[in-house]
């Protein structure tokens, strides 16, 4: 998860505020009690496969979708992780504790949301705490999650299909199309935009275009090249194991796994990361 605001400089990442302090889940997927705090600095999460990795990741970008006044934390929960029938109780950890209930929260510096249901809770009719105080403090926070499977070379009328019922993907693939839609180009670009757009394009060798719905890459002057056609490596970072969460970048932080981490982020060779989150 990258936050508020990143600067490349002099090959190094440089950011600023992490807007989100602390997740804690209990009897919810894989976890029975956990608490997860985030420093102001870089956040890595590291960890075998199935232990809930992304888990988290989803939940933190739920809470920052829910600063939408009209996003519901539950809704969007669901949505990310896609249960059968729509049904949040099923995110319910059927562990050892032999509760059948769940409870999960995220907090920032000045709010808190956190909801909590059942194994009979209907759909996502989740009891939601705090929503509106969250909405209200977080109301200038956008958020992009970046999935790990490549999915723009089949943004096609995708859409159309999930909605319709002929196949079925979870919102961060849905909502990163939607994302890579936007026409951020039009106007005069600013000079921290165009600093931004410059180390995209470098790092990807080219412009990414939309032409009736579908994705193409440009290199240079070159003609347009259908992005399915493009290499993996060139699409995507793939691998296992490690998802980051960048911050401000303070010296009590500056440790080997915030240096290994950074240099993650800087090398798109590297295949060890997988999901990403940027909030804004």
């Amino acid at each position: 998860m990258i936050s508020e605001t990143y600067i490349y400089k002099n090959g190094n990442i440089e950011v600023m505020e992490m807007p989100l302090t602390k997740i804690a889940a209990e009897n919810f997927t894989v976890f029975e009690d956990i608490k997860i705090p985030f420093c102001e600095g870089l956040n890595v999460l590291v960890g075998e496969n199935g232990v809930g990795k992304t888990h988290i990741m989803k939940l933190a970008y739920a809470a920052c979708q829910a600063s939408k006044h009209d996003v519901s934390f539950s809704q969007k929960t669901t949505m990310l992780f896609r249960p059968d029938q729509s049904g949040i109780g099923r995110l319910v950890n059927r562990g050892k504790s032999g509760s059948n209930k769940a409870m999960v929260s995220v907090e920032s510096d000045t709010a808190k949301i956190g909801m909590t249901f059942s194994t009979k809770t209907r759909k996502w009719d989740a009891e939601i705490n705090s929503e509106e105080k969250w909405e209200k403090q977080m109301s200038d926070l956008t958020s992009v999650f970046i999935p790990a499977k490549e999915i723009l070379s089949n943004a096609w009328n995708l859409d159309a299909a999930v909605k319709m019922g002929n196949v079925e993907f979870d919102d961060t693939y849905l909502d990163i199309i939607a994302a890579a839609k936007i026409d951020i180009c039009r106007g005069a670009n600013s000079t921290v935009r165009k600093k931004y757009l410059d180390i995209l394009q470098k790092i990807s060798n080219g412009k990414v275009t939309l032409h009736e719905d579908r994705f193409y890459l440009k290199p240079g002057t070159q003609a347009k090249l259908e992005f399915n056609f493009m290499a993996v490596d060139k699409k995507q970072d793939t691998g296992e194991g490690i998802r980051f969460v960048l911050g401000r970048a303070r010296s009590k932080y500056q440790s080997e796994i915030y240096s290994g981490a950074g240099r993650i982020a800087d090398h798109a060779g590297d295949r060890r990361c997988t999901d990403f989150c940027f909030y804004t």
